[in-house]
């Protein structure tokens, strides 16, 4: 699936979350409250699972999904799992369960998905120059601004093509 494809879908998501009210426009994470009443909105159900490595995703019948997420790993896994429902769903078969890390490129487009929708570019660059230092950055101290891991900022910084530099 094309990078800008991903890029596009994740906005247009945003932006429909900011018009309803579901999500700040300057909002850098979520509560599991708020990812329920987000999932809710587009259709599926989130339910809690401490048995579930980071998350899952199910498709039910017609638009219908539910999203497994275990709360000790960050919101972006759940994040992840909602882009499964608007990037590959249409693919998949009534009631057949997915789970993150056995799909390669599909887990590589909903990764981006939750990165674009969370940090979109002019947000993110903004936070990167607020964490400037000596013309280096602090990976730490972004990913504390978005309550996520530092490997998750680098991957973001891969994506805009960000050096640390």
């Amino acid at each position: 699936m094309q990078k800008s494809y991903i890029e596009n879908v994740a906005k247009d998501v945003r932006k429909r979350l900011v018009e309803v009210g579901l999500m700040d426009p300057d909002q850098k994470s979520f509560t599991f409250e708020q990812l329920d009443e987000i999932i809710l909105f587009f259709g599926g159900d989130l339910v809690m699972d401490k048995e579930q490595t980071t998350a899952s995703f199910e498709k039910l019948s017609g638009d219908r999904f539910m999203v497994y997420y275990n709360p000790d790993s960050n919101y972006m896994c759940a994040l992840q799992e909602l882009g499964r429902a608007f990037l590959h769903m249409d693919k998949m078969a009534n009631y057949q369960k997915v789970v993150w890390g056995s799909n390669g490129q599909e887990d590589s487009d909903v990764e981006l998905f939750a990165r674009e929708l969370m940090m979109p570019r002019e947000e993110f660059e903004k936070i990167v120059i607020k964490y400037l230092d000596n013309g280096r950055f602090s990976a730490s101290g972004v990913a504390k601004e978005y309550g996520i891991d530092v490997f998750t900022v680098i991957a973001r910084c891969d994506d805009l093509q960000i050096s640390e530099e």
